[in-house]
């Protein structure tokens, strides 16, 4: 039985006091990485490893750690340390090492890469440094970095979650009947379905989506364990505005709550 689904809605490395890597591009800064949009991407120089340093705000609680469109290889490794005192500091929190792919899948295109590792407990450090490390690579890159807080249905399974891509192409028609079109890729749809939620998750489930609704972006991994692969485990995206527009408190406080994700390509 395949692990409950991971919502994570906040970002605590967007809202940083400082976001800063000992490798950079020209024009494509480590600062992007804190920008909501995925067009918006970080390069290193030409290195196979990079060190990103985070000093997050006070208050701040970390259990998730996400990349988004890395490019990181199958033998890539993303490594996390936390401190309280400094970055390297002599007061180490956290020492802990992913595989950017653990079911050794790489995806092809049309497929975007995403990663998402839970810390093994949740930390309130200041100071932070992911390691992305490759090799065969000319640089490092990614468009978002993602440290954040996880909300998970406790001992509840998904329902279904199919996946689709939404057709976004315009394509036109001659008189002769040539059909012609710039093929643009469309977003990633998953359709979910949470049956007996709990009172308070649902509760909470609806108040995420009134925050966040077709706004703003979050990670939504729904199959945590990998155990189907990583091609279809993880969206960046947002609620779907139409199909979850017709959403109330009473229909999160019924047995089932469907919702609908769409990933944010810009």
């Amino acid at each position: 039985m395949s692990a409950a689904p991971i919502f994570s809605f906040a970002n605590a490395a967007s809202r940083a006091v400082s976001l800063t890597a000992d490798s950079e591009a020209g024009g494509m800064p480590a600062a992007y990485l804190q920008d909501a949009r995925r067009s918006a991407l970080y390069r290193s120089g030409a290195v196979s490893t990079v060190n990103l340093a985070v000093t997050l705000q006070s208050g701040e609680s970390v259990d998730v750690l996400g990349l988004v469109d890395h490019i990181l290889p199958v033998d890539g490794t993303i490594r996390v340390q936390s401190w309280s005192d400094a970055i390297g500091g002599s007061v180490q929190v956290l020492d802990q090492t992913f595989s950017a792919w653990p079911t050794g899948v790489v995806p092809s295109p049309p497929w975007r890469s995403g990663f998402l590792g839970l810390l093994s407990a949740p930390l309130s450090s200041l100071y932070w440094q992911v390691t992305l490390s490759g090799t065969g690579l000319a640089y490092q890159q990614a468009s978002i970095l993602w440290l954040g807080e996880r909300w998970q249905p406790a001992q509840r399974q998904q329902r279904g979650w199919p996946l689709s891509r939404r057709p976004i192409t315009t394509w036109r028609h001659t008189p002769g009947g040539q059909r012609y079109g710039r093929g643009r890729l469309g977003p990633l749809e998953c359709a979910i379905q949470y049956d007996w939620l709990t009172p308070e998750e649902r509760h909470e489930l609806f108040l995420r989506y009134t925050q966040v609704e077709d706004r703003t972006p979050f990670l939504f991994c729904a199959n945590p364990d990998g155990g189907r692969g990583q091609l279809e485990s993880l969206i960046y995206g947002t609620f779907d505005g139409q199909a979850s527009g017709r959403f109330s408190e009473r229909t999160f406080l019924a047995t089932s709550a469907p919702a609908r994700i769409v990933e944010a390509l810009t």
